[in-house]
């Protein structure tokens, strides 16, 4: 029986190595770059995290499969997001992350989401909960949503072209409700900040027609910290999940619908 904890110790230093490398070249100075280099330099940065990763993982497991095309045929395979927050690193914006997911026997058992600039490790065990550092993280229910004066929440809809015509709209209707989106730049960090109590409620739109393996991690560390998911729409072609509490779900569908 693979050893859950025994991968997440060595995911973890592998971890924070790439985010050691990412931070020593955070403050690297791309408006000095011609822009047709500046895409050669970020495919060398992501291929080195991948490396330092690969090789970590490898000396402890070398049968374990890493990357999409490590062709070794194991029950175990690491997938690696080197940056995620591309754009914020090239402007050097301290809003970005590397992530690790492991699936065992293809099912998604552990995550880990590196913030490198401020140090900040979210690790995930199947059935085991979640923890930010070494506190436990767990979304806390709230009953005061409407003494609030402002209602927070994230989503990836500004980076997929659902409706350039539509999304101003529900926009413009979320906030004559005193409901505000914002978005940092990197998809992890918006979704962790709802576990973390930093905003109420998180959209996902994803699309049915591909292998969209981002509705896997989402539903993963949603559940480990207790964040119920709820239909919010859908057609042939779109999903739009809610995560967050029912009363919350209430006043999007209410408000957007």
């Amino acid at each position: 029986m693979t050893n859950n904890i025994s991968i997440l110790n060595i995911a973890t230093e592998a971890i924070l190595k790439a985010g050691i490398f990412l931070s020593k070249n955070f403050d690297y100075s791309f408006i000095e770059v011609k822009k047709s280099k500046i895409k050669k330099i970020i495919i060398n940065f992501k291929n080195n995290v991948f490396l330092i990763i690969r090789n970590y993982v490898k000396k402890y497991y070398p049968h374990h499969g890493v990357g999409c095309s490590d062709k070794q045929k194991n029950n175990v395979r690491w997938l690696i997001y080197e940056i995620d927050g591309l754009n914020n690193f090239i402007r050097n914006i301290p809003l970005f992350t590397v992530s690790i997911f492991i699936y065992i026997k293809g099912i998604l058992n552990i995550a880990l989401i590196y913030t490198p600039i401020s140090n900040d490790l979210y690790t995930f065990i199947r059935g085991m909960g979640a923890k930010y550092n070494s506190y436990k993280l767990c979304k806390k229910k709230i009953f005061y949503y409407f003494y609030l004066k402002k209602i927070f929440f994230s989503s990836n809809i500004d980076n997929l072209i659902v409706n350039k015509y539509l999304l101003p709209q529900i926009k413009y209707k979320l906030m004559n409700n005193k409901v505000y989106s914002f978005y940092t730049g990197s998809i992890f960090l918006d979704i962790l900040y709802l576990p973390s109590n930093k905003i109420e409620g998180y959209i996902l739109c994803i699309n049915k027609n591909k292998n969209n393996f981002l509705i896997d991690i989402v539903n993963f560390l949603m559940q480990e910290t207790n964040v119920i998911s709820r239909k919010l729409f859908s057609n042939k072609i779109k999903e739009m999940l809610f995560f967050g509490e029912k009363i919350l779900f209430n006043l999007f569908k209410k408000i957007v619908f």
